[in-house]
């Protein structure tokens, strides 16, 4: 074959890998969700306006476990997915502290998360990924000496409903043995 015709017969290719190789560095398009998991323990549709987006739990391919955000469609992108929360706060995760809630048109996923050997008490994360505004939100509870809970919020300026949310989460989580001493209300 003369090195014109194979370079020419390799055109498609070099289109296809630097097409490729664009999306994945923007980050609009991957492989689809399940590439990702050992093993897939829940899928759940959640509403996002006009499309359908997919909550997919379970265990990624280093055996942690994880949560994945996918549309739906031909192009299964990747919304948001949780290993890339490189965070000491959310290194112990399980699949029930990953859950979904829906407000017509809007979702959150809530995932709760701690340092290892420090779930009850100890260093507590919880995160709320809106639907809505495509962002993470990240409570960080850290237990006191005095008995209480130092909490940081982050971003610092956050929705004061995606506050309340987290507030609310940490009010209700069982490591947090004394919501009493949490610095804001529990109802």
């Amino acid at each position: 074959m003369k090195p014109c015709r194979f370079i020419i017969a390799l055109m498609p290719l070099c289109f296809w890998l630097a097409s490729f190789t664009s999306q994945m560095c923007n980050g609009q398009a991957t492989a689809p969700a399940k590439t990702l998991f050992s093993s897939v323990s829940k899928r759940e549709t959640l509403s996002a306006g006009t499309s359908a987006e997919e909550l997919i739990i379970g265990r990624g391919l280093k055996g942690d476990w994880r949560a994945v955000i996918e549309r739906d469609g031909l192009t299964h992108q990747i919304i948001w997915d949780s290993n890339t929360l490189h965070d000491p706060f959310f290194a112990v995760k399980a699949p029930d502290w990953i859950r979904s809630s829906s407000q017509g048109v809007d979702y959150e996923v809530i995932m709760r998360g701690c340092v290892p050997h420090q779930c009850t008490d100890g260093r507590i994360g919880i995160a709320i990924f809106s639907g809505k505004t495509k962002h993470l939100y990240v409570e960080h509870l850290v237990s006191q000496d005095n008995g209480g809970y130092a909490v940081q919020f982050s971003p610092a300026e956050m929705p004061p409903e995606i506050r309340a949310e987290l507030e609310k989460a940490a009010c209700i989580d069982p490591g947090i043995t004394a919501p009493s001493r949490l610095p804001f209300p529990c109802h």
